[in-house]
């Protein structure tokens, strides 16, 4: 009887234990997401600053056709920070990042996001990702800049500085040294995924018709804004695709606006719907001997009643925020700017002195044309 007791007594104690394993083993099971494929491993980012010094010119990553994204880190040991912001969603386009526009616009599709590390705070380093769409991707050179502060990243780092500051060491009157501060600059090229337009065989298109015609033709002229001025005929046939030279912005700055030419001097600022039915795309990018240019296209919608004349400056980036004033203009500054007039062609010709000004600017010119027209007879 004790026999069996003691029997009963191990069975139990190995029917709990072996409930217990298994209880173990699905939690832990359970505990660990299902996989939905591969990820990106940030512990591949590569860091800004790996090479020390303030004369680090950065690194470069490449964003290959069959890869969606690219991580990269400012520092490990540094404060850091990015500019432009992912949470503004903007990149530079220019390694001096002079210019920083609109990521989507830079890059259609593109999105940048950081991942904090374990850290302290405003102090924790990140790890920036920036993932592109695969489908149509076009061939592109991307900037960040991390701008780099000699502080110690852990907290007894800072504890030191700020026993310092209390007790009157470190610096001039109790008051750390200034950190320099180091610019690292990320430059991320993004390889084309966009597929080259076949012409098919003339087999082919004897037997299924024309050849399609709504590709882009590829082997249209771009105008290109490298003088002092530049001129160029627009259409409702034929947009004016144009660009300016390599280092040279274009302004205005925003695409709905233009100079107004109308009075021969190209200084006033007015918007685009204002003088043309007319549309300024968003820079598309061109790829020439292996190097990836962008160009503007206006596009026309219907033509005007009477010419019309219509300007663009390219400008270098320092000067941009003064070129459009006339007043801050030197002399200088004129030369290394291009000067882009556009000429529409209305359906009636010039405008006409009645066109052109206010009725109640003619019925005062009219006692002046009678004296005239007396004085002649």
């Amino acid at each position: 009887m004790r026999r069996f007791r003691n029997l009963n007594e191990v069975t139990g104690l190995a029917a709990a234990v072996l409930v217990a394993v298994a209880i173990l083993g699905c939690h832990s099971s359970f505990g660990q997401p299902a996989s939905d494929g591969p990820k990106q491993d940030v512990a591949d980012a590569q860091v800004c600053d790996d090479q020390p010094g303030p004369s680090n010119p950065g690194v470069t990553l490449t964003l290959h056709p069959n890869q969606k994204a690219v991580s990269f880190k400012c520092t490990e040991t540094r404060i850091a920070k990015l500019y432009p912001t992912s949470s503004s969603q903007n990149v530079c386009v220019d390694p001096n990042c002079d210019t920083p526009q609109s990521l989507n616009q830079a890059c259609p599709g593109a999105r940048l996001t950081e991942v904090p590390a374990d850290g302290d705070g405003n102090h924790t380093p990140k790890t920036f990702t920036l993932t592109v769409p695969e489908k149509s991707r076009p061939e592109k050179d991307l900037h960040y800049k991390c701008k780099l502060t000699d502080i110690p990243k852990h907290s007894e780092g800072r504890d030191r500085i700020a026993e310092r500051v209390a007790g009157g060491g470190g610096g001039v009157g109790g008051v750390p040294q200034a950190q320099t501060e180091i610019d690292c600059v990320i430059t991320i090229k993004v390889k084309s995924t966009q597929q080259e337009h076949v012409p098919e065989s003339q087999d082919q298109s004897d037997s299924q018709g024309p050849p399609h015609t709504d590709q882009p033709n590829s082997h249209a002229v771009i105008t290109e804004c490298n003088k002092d001025t530049e001129t160029a005929n627009l259409s409702a046939e034929k947009p004016l695709q144009f660009r300016c030279q390599k280092g040279h912005v274009l302004r205005p700055s925003s695409i709905t606006n233009v100079y107004d030419n109308n009075d021969g001097q190209c200084t006033k600022e007015v918007q685009l719907s204002s003088i043309l039915k007319a549309t300024l795309k968003p820079p598309k990018s061109q790829v020439e001997e292996g190097e990836a240019t962008d160009y503007y296209e206006l596009a026309l919608e219907t033509a005007p009643v009477h010419d019309a004349a219509l300007c663009y400056r390219c400008v270098l980036p320092e000067l941009g925020a003064s070129s459009s004033s006339s007043s801050m203009r030197t002399a200088a500054s004129e030369k290394k700017e291009c000067l882009l007039k556009v000429s529409v062609n209305g359906t009636e010709g010039p405008a006409s002195l009645a066109d052109v000004l206010p009725a109640r600017q003619l019925w005062l010119l009219g006692p002046v044309i009678f004296c005239l027209l007396s004085s002649s007879l």
